[in-house]
C-alpha cells in the first residue's frame, strides 16, 4: 500500500482522517482591541450549524461497518446500503477505536491494515469481530464537511449516552442570557473541530475602554481575562477561569491558581449553564485582578539569567514540548516583551511563543508553564531580596 498522504483541499495527512482544522479565528490584533461581540460569535455558529447540518446518531456500533484499511478510513450503517460513505476525523476515529478495540490494540491493526490486501482483509475482520460486541447504544456526531471542492458526512466524535449534547451555540446562548457575561467585550476567539475558547475583557476595563479609550494606556495595561472553553467532541469539560491579557502582543495567561477554574462535565438531560454563571463570574473577576497584580510585581523581580532558567524549568515541566524553551528564549528580544532581565519578560516569552501553536489545548498547556514560572519566580524573590537566581 502507498505511502503516500491523503489530500483534502489544503490538508495533507498521512493517518487515515481529517485533521483538526481551525474553523474560526477573530480577535484583537497586535496593539489593535477588537470590538467583537457575543452575538456575532452567535451569529457566526448560527451559519456554521446551517452549513454543517450537525447529527447525533443513538446506535450500538455492532450496526456501523467500518474499512480501516482504506485510506482515508470509510464507514457506513448496515441498514444503509447505496449510501454515501462516512469518513472520520482524528478524534471521532480514536474514539471509536478506543470503544471498539482493546486497550493499545489499534496502532498493531493499523500496521497490519498496512500490510499488504490480505492484511487489510484481516484488519477488518478483526475490527468486525471486536464491533459485533459492541451492543449497547452510543452517540456517533456526524457533520458534513467540504474536502477536496466534495462536500462529505464525516464522523466527528464518538461518545456515551450518558454524554450531555452541549453545543457551543448552546453555550453561546447561555452568556447571551446572562446578565454578567452578555455585554463582554471578546478579545479573542478560537473555533477549532474539537473545541472552542473565548477570551473576556471584564466587565469593569470594557466599561473603561469604551468610555475612555486611550491607545497608549491600553497598549501598555495587562487586561483582566475571564476565558471559556467548551467541547462538542467530548474532549473536555464546560470550563471558565480567570486569567490576564495584553493587546501588545495578544498574550493571554490563565490559570493562576485552581481556585480560578471552574468546570462542569457535560452530564444530566438539562445541561446547561444559564443558572451557574452568575456564581462564578464576580469570583473570576476578582483572581483575575490578583494575576494582574502578581504581573506587575514580577518586573521589579531581577531574574539573573532568563534564557538558562526558561531552558530548565522547561527541561523539568513535562507538560509543554521541547520546543518551546527555544521558541521562549528567542521570544525575550521581542518587541512587545518587556524590556530588561527581569521575571515579566520570562512571562511574556513564554506565552508569546504559545501563539505559534495551532493546537489550542497546547497553547493552554504553554501558558498554564508560563503561570508556574510566574507563581514560582515570586515565590523565589520573596525570600532572596526580589531576585531569581539561576545557577547554571
Amino acid at each position: 500500500m502507498s505511502n503516500s498522504k491523503t489530500k483534502y483541499g489544503n490538508y495533507s495527512y498521512p493517518d487515515y482522517a481529517v485533521p483538526e482544522r481551525t474553523l474560526a479565528h477573530r480577535g484583537c490584533e497586535r496593539g489593535k482591541l477588537s470590538t467583537l461581540r457575543l452575538e456575532e460569535v452567535r451569529d457566526h455558529l448560527v451559519k456554521l450549524e446551517r452549513l454543517t447540518q450537525p447529527e447525533d446518531v443513538t446506535s450500538s456500533l455492532s450496526r456501523l461497518h467500518v474499512n480501516i484499511a482504506r485510506r482515508p478510513v470509510q464507514a457506513w450503517w448496515t441498514t444503509t446500503t447505496g449510501s454515501e460513505p462516512l469518513l472520520f476525523t482524528r478524534t471521532g476515529l480514536s474514539q471509536m477505536a478506543s470503544t471498539v478495540l482493546p486497550s493499545r490494540f489499534y496502532p498493531g491493526l493499523r500496521k497490519l491494515a498496512e500490510l499488504d490486501v490480505h492484511g487489510g482483509d484481516l484488519a477488518n475482520s478483526v475490527w468486525e469481530k471486536f464491533a459485533s460486541r459492541q451492543v449497547d447504544d452510543v452517540v456517533v456526531r456526524i457533520v458534513s464537511m467540504k474536502l477536496s471542492n466534495k462536500i462529505h458526512r464525516v464522523i466527528r466524535a464518538q461518545v456515551s449516552k450518558t454524554y450531555a449534547i452541549y453545543n457551543h451555540l448552546h453555550f453561546i446562548e447561555d452568556l447571551l442570557r446572562n446578565s454578567e457575561t452578555r455585554k463582554l467585550l471578546v478579545l479573542d476567539w478560537k473555533l477549532t473541530d474539537n473545541v472552542m475558547r473565548i477570551r473576556f475583557a471584564t466587565m469593569e476595563d470594557m466599561e473603561y475602554i469604551m468610555t475612555q479609550f486611550d491607545p497608549e494606556y491600553l497598549y501598555k495595561r495587562p487586561i483582566p481575562m475571564i476565558e471559556a472553553w467548551n467541547s462538542e467532541v467530548g474532549q473536555r469539560s464546560v470550563v471558565m477561569k480567570a486569567g490576564m491579557y495584553r493587546i501588545a502582543c495578544t498574550n493571554g495567561m490563565g490559570l493562576w491558581s485552581e481556585r480560578g477554574d471552574y468546570s462542569w462535565q457535560h452530564r444530566g438531560k438539562s445541561f446547561g449553564l444559564s443558572g451557574k454563571v452568575k456564581s462564578v463570574v464576580a469570583s473570576l473577576e476578582q483572581i483575575a485582578i490578583e494575576i494582574i497584580n502578581a504581573y506587575a510585581e514580577a518586573a521589579e523581580v531581577e531574574v539573573t539569567d532568563p534564557k538558562a532558567w526558561i531552558t530548565l524549568e522547561a527541561k523539568n515541566d513535562k507538560t509543554v514540548p521541547e520546543r518551546m524553551a527555544a521558541a521562549a528564549c528567542k521570544a525575550l528580544s521581542d518587541e512587545t516583551t518587556t524590556p530588561g532581565d527581569n521575571l515579566a519578560a520570562v512571562v511574556d516569552a513564554v506565552t508569546l511563543c504559545a501563539q505559534d501553536e495551532c493546537d489550542a489545548y497546547l497553547q493552554s498547556d504553554i501558558e498554564k508553564f508560563a503561570s508556574r514560572l510566574l507563581k514560582k519566580g515570586l515565590s523565589i524573590a520573596k525570600n532572596n531580596n526580589g531576585v531569581v537566581e539561576v545557577k547554571r
